[in-house]
């Protein structure tokens, strides 16, 4: 399996994974299958939760990770190929997890191994697995998601929120408010986005949401006034209902105030530290397609 997008997964896929992410939440024994389980981690872009989670959540299963952070180079010869340095780690690995700086390649004589997109850069990039991070963490909000207000924002073209928004109009809350910049917004995908019923709006209507994930925006992507006004302050806390909840994919530069941080309602870092067990659970469905595979 090739998971490059959030749509190379199935929706009972991805209800399976969530659901057995919540039952390693909830101290669930892990099944002794892993040990000969070997992940190869490709990070070639800078990454410190995709690549230490997973590195993590391989060493939790009882299995073995090995990591790789550049591509071979020297004075005399260029950087071998993106394709060719994820077909060599595809030999030696069951599951490869790749971070990339260009978009996620076909690579056409996978031997059988599960590929995932820890994350690429592109027109097109998305990071699969952190949208199934941050469904898990609106899935644990005491209403169901279907009763969910869900605000984005920032720049709605980065990986996590274009993965995000993917998923959200497989599995849609309530409302899906999108709070941007006219600068960062694509044609054909507000096109797309006004059929899928997302809402765009300014940072005062983010008091009506229940989920506000703060994406951030790039420094010198729109002048630096402007990005000022998507931060989410003290001010813009205190109007919030005490029962809304923030999340963001990390890092975090600026787009949340450092008084406001403190707040009870942020939860980026419960959210990060449960990515440990979507990533345990991801691993298990994977072996698990494997096995399958043999059997046939």
């Amino acid at each position: 399996m090739q998971l490059k997008t959030i749509d190379d997964l199935r929706d009972d896929d991805i209800l399976w994974i969530l659901g057995q992410a919540e039952n390693y939440r909830l101290g669930a024994t892990v099944p002794p299958k892993f040990t000969e389980t070997v992940v190869g981690l490709v990070f070639l872009d800078a990454s410190l939760r995709t690549h230490f989670g997973f590195a993590s959540a391989v060493a939790r299963l009882g299995g073995t990770s090995i990591s790789v952070a550049d591509r071979r180079a020297n004075d005399v010869s260029a950087c071998e190929s993106i394709q060719d340095t994820l077909r060599v780690a595809c030999g030696y690995s069951d599951i490869v997890v790749a971070r990339l700086k260009e978009p996620f390649p076909l690579i056409e004589s996978n031997p059988g191994v599960h590929l995932i997109n820890g994350g690429d850069r592109g027109p097109r990039q998305e990071h699969p697995t952190q949208a199934l991070i941050d469904l898990f963490a609106l899935r644990r909000s005491s209403k169901p998601l279907d009763e969910l207000v869900v605000a984005l924002v920032g720049d709605l073209r980065m990986r996590a929120a274009r993965s995000l928004l993917a998923l959200l109009r497989r599995f849609p809350p309530k409302r899906i408010l999108a709070v941007t910049s006219s600068a960062l917004m694509d044609a054909a995908e507000c096109a797309a986005d006004s059929a899928a019923n997302i809402e765009y709006g300014g940072m005062l209507d983010v008091l009506e949401a229940d989920f506000i994930y703060m994406i951030g925006i790039p420094n010198g992507a729109i002048p630096d006034e402007e990005r000022s006004s998507f931060r989410l302050t003290r001010e813009l806390l205190n109007r919030l209902s005490p029962e809304a909840i923030v999340l963001s994919p990390m890092p975090i530069i600026d787009e949340i105030h450092s008084e406001a941080r403190r707040d009870r309602r942020m939860q980026f870092l419960q959210q990060s530290d449960d990515g440990l067990y979507v990533r345990m659970s991801l691993i298990e469905f994977l072996v698990k397609a494997s096995n399958r595979d043999e059997g046939r």
